[in-house]
């Protein structure tokens, strides 16, 4: 794409309005395309299968380039794939600091606070997959480049029908730590929601892990065990509101209720 289309779709961010409102008709050489007016993100329109991916690479390159943009932008990217998931298609939604989103809808309000769990290399393959896509790296190429970024021994990659997979390598005799690290970040995000927003109708946590190896349901009803003692040493009165963790594993979506002790699967 050219530079001055770059730019135009870019100024078309939003940082509240109408979830419905979401989607902008945008016009790119002979073809049309939806952009996301929150998530500066394109997808194809109606049963079109057209190839976005670099488009949408070289959308995120220069969003880069303002980091308070890119981290905005982000947040909304990973709150749109939870909304996705809880069929939230309608609704008011606002850019706020404590919690990082306000939702209205129905007469009710929602604060949501967002985060992305890293640890080791997952960072490293998260980036490099993005390269791959704005840079269209492949065989020879994907390997200089690697060996550029001093890479090598920190991911691995591989090909598949629906493209490059690049996976982190991890050092398994510090797995427990691994695990330890992603829970301790975790209750961080429990404590602040309970210390310093608790008066909407609904809270929630929307919280996605980069991090897939050992995610299983002993993991989850560990999770959930550990959680609820956590909550039980913080001050907390849940009166009529409503608390919940949302997690996302991988391609899995797991929804803790903080106030009742339970969890389950979202489908």
């Amino acid at each position: 794409m050219r530079e001055k289309k770059i730019k135009k779709m870019i100024q078309e961010h939003r940082n509240s309005g109408k979830i419905e409102n979401a989607n902008k008709k945008v016009r790119i050489g002979w073809h049309f395309f939806k952009l996301n007016v929150f998530t500066l993100k394109l997808s194809n329109i109606g049963k079109k299968k057209l190839n976005i991916q670099h488009k949408n690479a070289q959308l995120v390159q220069k969003i880069r380039k303002d980091q308070q943009l890119y981290k905005e932008v982000r947040e909304f990217r990973l709150i749109f794939r939870f909304f996705k998931r809880l069929k939230i298609e309608k609704g008011e939604i606002r850019k706020s600091e404590m919690p990082d989103f306000v939702l209205t809808q129905n007469g009710k309000t929602c604060g949501i606070e967002v985060t992305r769990i890293y640890t080791d290399n997952d960072w490293i393959a998260e980036k490099l997959h993005q390269d791959i896509e704005m840079y269209r790296l492949k065989d020879k190429r994907l390997e200089q480049y690697i060996g550029q970024r001093k890479y090598i021994g920190k991911i691995r990659t591989y090909q598949t029908k629906k493209g490059i997979v690049v996976q982190a390598i991890k050092d398994k005799t510090y797995r427990d730590e691994e695990v330890a690290e992603v829970k301790n970040k975790l209750f961080e995000k429990i404590r602040k929601m309970m210390d310093d927003y608790t008066k909407y109708d609904f809270n929630y946590i929307f919280a996605e892990i980069v991090f897939t190896a050992y995610e299983n349901e002993k993991f989850s009803e560990k999770l959930n065990q550990e959680i609820q003692f956590f909550i039980s040493h913080l001050d907390v009165i849940f009166g009529e509101s409503e608390f919940h963790l949302l997690l996302k594993i991988g391609n899995l979506y797991k929804d803790f209720d903080l106030k009742r002790g339970t969890y389950h699967v979202l489908s």
